[in-house]
């Protein structure tokens, strides 16, 4: 019995880190562990805050030009250069045609670590809608190669490779792209 304490002892106590060692860790990974999404986290996306993206932007990096480009975010942002609160849900949308035709992607804002070699603690996901507007998940990761989305032109295309030089508004180039957002104004619904 006194051997199962003391093993019963080691064990707790395994997990403790020596003095100090807290100045060492990571000081933005958050305590609360990750936020990992689901396809049932982007059901409601269209009725989430939505705005109108400039046509002809971004497109270098491979996304589709159209005056019909949106991005929705489950949230108020605080205002630049505030960082993006975890948990918060972005989705950005080319909606030409029906909307199981429309190019969608989006990042959640995972924490924990995640992608701390990229962009920090940002998932990117590549989801798709069906004819009765069902959303599921076509690929998710950190955006490499691994799970890179492939271009109009056919090329596979890198999340990380573009949104790690938008450090500066927490890889969210929308953020510079509508005012609004950077500002941490926000339409009530729809705009």
């Amino acid at each position: 019995m006194r051997a199962i304490a003391i093993v019963g002892l080691l064990v707790a106590g395994a997990g403790c880190a020596p003095p100090g060692a807290a100045d060492d860790a990571k000081s933005d990974v958050p305590k609360t562990g990750p936020r990992i999404a689901g396809a049932r986290d982007f059901a409601a996306f269209r009725s989430w805050r939505r705005y109108h993206l400039p046509e002809d932007t971004l497109t270098e990096v491979g996304h589709h030009s159209s005056p019909h480009r949106y991005v929705y975010v489950d949230r108020a942002l605080p205002p630049e250069p505030a960082p993006i609160p975890l948990g918060t849900l972005i989705v950005k949308t080319t909606e030409d045609g029906p909307p199981e035709t429309w190019d969608v992607h989006a990042m959640v804002k995972r924490g924990d670590g995640y992608n701390w070699s990229g962009c920090d603690d940002w998932e990117f996901f590549n989801l798709s809608l069906d004819a009765d507007g069902a959303v599921s998940i076509r690929w998710r990761g950190r955006g490499d190669d691994a799970s890179a989305y492939e271009d109009a032109e056919g090329h596979a295309r890198s999340c990380n490779s573009c949104h790690i030089h938008a450090r500066e508004v927490d890889h969210v180039f929308s953020r510079r792209l509508v005012p609004a957002l950077g500002r941490g104004a926000h339409p009530p619904g729809g705009a």
